[in-house]
């Protein structure tokens, strides 16, 4: 008696630890990139670039394991076509990232549609609203990861606003789903997946539309956001429903850390590191870089001569 009473208790015991298990969950978050490898010359204080993303990307995952979520809000390319051979590069230093889920912003169809499907063939890329002129999505409109045993699932949408802002000569092969529209046909797609934690990643220009999103979907968990007013180290929420933003040109990398208690997603901390020119770096991505800038000099300069010679 006193055996089977032990085993009752035990078997309570485990039920109760497993409720109150916590596990810890890192969204790594990055956004606007706009086709820079390194710092953009924009940058007041010369932040930015790929290798110390990355850097920062490896140390994370080496810290936290399974348990670190990559994420990318849109626009990896630039705001207009500026050199093909230098975004062609950036998409595959991004995939050396490893990214979960990247979205498709505005800025990703400066080359066109073409363009961009070639480029970011190897790349996750995610959107509910963008389709081709055919009426067909041009990428999932949610990706479902699993981590230490979560289903978490990451919608992509671009905003009619970003929409209007894309480069005229691309729009004519490209439509997009109305906002309400498509969040709501891929909420219900989410839904039957009964994830753990949903995360929208999203390009717009309408004012406050993360708020909207929020508070018409409560189980939406967090909004990945390309609003600066977001771009802060404290913790920025509409009901539960955290919104962040890394920023632009890829100066910063965001790192929200949160934790599973039983079935909720707790939010802990949220911190923008800043790329600076003092920040550790990838070496190998470093020479990669330094390498295309180098054959790239050689490129000009042999064209230079030619045309000198042609004179």
């Amino acid at each position: 008696m006193r055996q089977m009473l032990f085993c009752i208790w035990l078997c309570w015991s485990t039920a109760l630890w497993a409720q109150s298990t916590i596990d810890t969950l890192v969204v790594l978050y990055t956004g606007g990139s706009n086709g820079y490898l390194e710092a953009c010359p924009c940058s007041e204080e010369s932040l930015g670039g790929l290798a110390k993303r990355l850097f920062v990307i490896n140390e994370t995952r080496n810290q936290h394991g399974e348990n670190v979520l990559l994420l990318d809000a849109g626009n990896l390319f630039s705001s207009y076509p500026r050199n093909q051979r230098e975004e062609k590069l950036l998409a595959e230093l991004i995939a050396e990232m490893r990214y979960d889920a990247l979205n498709i912003g505005e800025f990703d169809f400066s080359y066109g549609l073409n363009f961009m499907r070639e480029t970011t063939a190897a790349l996750p890329m995610v959107s509910a609203s963008v389709l081709d002129k055919a009426q067909c999505p041009i990428a999932p409109p949610y990706r479902l990861k699993r981590l230490a045993g979560r289903r978490i699932a990451v919608i992509g949408l671009l905003a009619e606003s970003a929409f209007q802002v894309m480069q005229d000569a691309a729009k004519p092969d490209l439509a997009v789903k109305p906002t309400p529209t498509a969040l709501a046909e891929t909420m219900a797609l989410v839904r039957r997946e009964k994830p753990d934690a949903i995360i929208v990643l999203l390009r717009s220009f309408d004012v406050m539309l993360e708020k909207y999103i929020a508070e018409t979907y409560p189980d939406i968990h967090i909004v990945i956001s390309n609003a600066e007013e977001f771009a802060k180290n404290t913790l920025v929420k509409f009901g539960d429903t955290i919104v962040a933003c890394a920023g632009h040109d890829g100066e910063y990398i965001g790192k929200l850390t949160l934790v599973f208690s039983g079935n909720r997603l707790l939010p802990i901390t949220n911190h923008l590191i800043p790329l600076s020119p003092k920040a550790s770096a990838d070496e190998a991505m470093h020479r990669k870089i330094q390498a295309f800038k180098q054959a790239a000099k050689s490129r000009v300069k042999t064209k230079h001569n030619i045309n000198s010679n042609g004179n």
